[in-house]
């Protein structure tokens, strides 16, 4: 049974790793990565959510009465690249780059997104009340919060874990090679 992302960013996942086959800490590693990528996938959901909500209540408050105008204000504020965290003593990605295709990790943590906002009030932003709004504004930045802090944890597992197989590499001489397939 694969483990759930409560196990993986619990202590416990990365006690004794130095007692641990190298195999399997690179199984934890790669489900480890599994669930960031999906906790990714859902935080970058939420955030687009967010960007809806906020232009709607901006295009409220600066009067605008037309629709047109939130969708023009979307296209500048989901049109932004996401910024990657780069290790700049080398100046490289500060991790391997994700696979962004949702995964099944990813379905939970969608339909709590879904609870907190759904989709039908993001597509019939424009019809719902001041309250509504602010209401759901609410929700989704707890949400938001609660994603992030369990990202946070995988990233600090994920580098436990990969410090693990690094210092086998420099210290117990693991073939490296081995790993490449040469």
């Amino acid at each position: 049974m694969e483990p759930g992302i409560d196990t993986i960013i619990s202590e416990g996942f990365v006690a004794g790793l130095a007692d641990l086959p190298l195999e399997e800490v690179r199984a934890r590693r790669t489900a480890a990565q599994r669930f960031e990528n999906a906790v990714s996938y859902v935080r970058r959901l939420a955030h687009g959510r967010l960007d809806i909500l906020g232009s709607e209540v901006a295009r409220r408050d600066d009067g605008a009465g037309v629709f047109e105008d939130l969708v023009g204000a979307l296209r500048s504020s989901l049109g932004g690249g996401a910024q990657s965290r780069t290790a700049p003593e080398f100046g490289l990605p500060a991790r391997a780059p994700q696979d962004l295709e949702p995964t099944a990790e990813a379905d939970p943590l969608v339909a709590d997104l879904d609870v907190a906002v759904s989709p039908g009030l993001i597509s019939a932003v424009a019809e719902a009340s001041d309250e509504e709004l602010a209401a759901a504004l609410v929700r989704l930045n707890a949400f938001e919060d609660s994603i992030s802090a369990r990202r946070r944890a995988l990233h600090e597992t994920l580098d436990a874990l990969q410090a693990e197989i690094v210092r086998r590499y420099r210290d117990d001489g693991v073939d490296v090679s081995s790993v490449l397939g040469r």
